[in-house]
This record gives C-alpha cells, structure tokens and sequence, in this order.
C-alpha cells in the first residue's frame, strides 16, 4: 500500500471513527432527552388531581356556574369556597353527595321563599356553613367569630389601600401640576 492510500485509510477509519462518536452521543442525547420526557411525564401524572365524577358532573340547580365547560368565579373567595367544599370531601370529612344534599336543601329554601337574588356561591357558602356545623366541625358562634374577625380584618386592609391610592392620587397630582410647562419670559 502506498502512502498516500495509506493515509486516505487513515483519514477515512478517522472520519468513521468520528462518525460512530458522533451517532453515540446522539443516541446518548436521545436516551437523556426521552429520559427527561418520562420524568416530565411522571411527575405531571403524580400531581395530577383525580377528579371526583360526583363533582365534575353536578348538574340541574346545584350545578356550578360554568364558561365552555370551565367552572366561573366571579371573585376570589368564590373559588376559595369551591376549593374548601372538595379539599374536606377528598379529605374523607365528608362524602361529596353530603355536601350536595346540603347545597340542594339551601337552594331549595331560597327558591320557596322567592329569593332569586342571593348568588350561587352566596347559597354555596351558606350550604358549607350548614354542612359543616352540622358536621360538628365548626360551631355556629365559631362562625359567627371568625367571621367577624375577617370582616374587621379585611375592612383595615381596604381602609390601607385606600389610604395608599389616595397617597398616590395625591402625588400624581403633584407631579402632574410640575409637569406643566414653563414659559420663560424675556
């Protein structure tokens, strides 16, 4: 063999050798990258919720307010309330069947009395509270305490925020009356 087939032997079982390199930590990629993928995958399965069937598929009056099959809550403590309902059902304290019979009984009492104004979430609650005291979970004056202590509670920190907008409306208006131009004289 001559040498300069020899070196194209050479550079060609180099290249071959780069080439087996090269499709070894691709594979290598694609195992670490499937890899990811599976752990990515577990633990979307582990925190997954498993939703009970009994409260996805309420309907009739007791049904929740729902937009294109995604339940609606106005305001943050609606959803609260809603998240507080299925925590103690999953959590054994009560079975959800319960905690709809006692949302159809508040329903049903509203509507006999001709109130077709009090919100759905309103009657919600008011079926949590009756469930729960029922329960013995929580006494009607316990209630009525706490309550009160988050009344008084949020009231402070609204009279806070409105104390700060009125700061800020204040420094705007400070700020916007400096911000006129000035017209030099001469």
């Amino acid at each position: 063999m001559t040498a300069e087939a020899e070196g194209f032997t050479g550079a060609a079982a180099k290249a071959t050798s780069e080439a087996a390199g090269a499709e070894a930590a691709g594979a290598e990629a694609a195992r670490a990258a499937e890899a990811a993928r599976a752990a990515v995958e577990a633990a979307r399965v582990k925190n997954a919720r498993i939703v009970n069937p009994e409260v996805a598929e309420m309907q009739g009056a007791e049904a929740p307010p729902r937009k294109n099959g995604e339940l609606v809550f106005d305001k943050l403590w609606e959803g609260r309330t809603f998240g507080m309902a299925v925590t103690l059902s999953d959590q054994g304290v009560y079975p959800w069947r319960d905690f709809r019979s006692s949302l159809i009984e508040v329903i049903s009492a509203c509507d006999a009395s001709g109130d077709t104004t009090t919100p759905y979430y309103e009657r919600f609650l008011a079926a949590l509270e009756q469930l729960t005291v029922d329960r013995g979970l929580v006494s009607i004056d316990e209630l009525d305490r706490l309550t009160s202590e988050l009344v008084a509670k949020r009231a402070a920190q609204d009279a806070e925020r409105a104390a700060a907008d009125a700061a800020i409306a204040a420094a705007d208006a400070a700020a916007a009356g400096h911000a006129a131009p000035r017209v030099a004289h001469g």
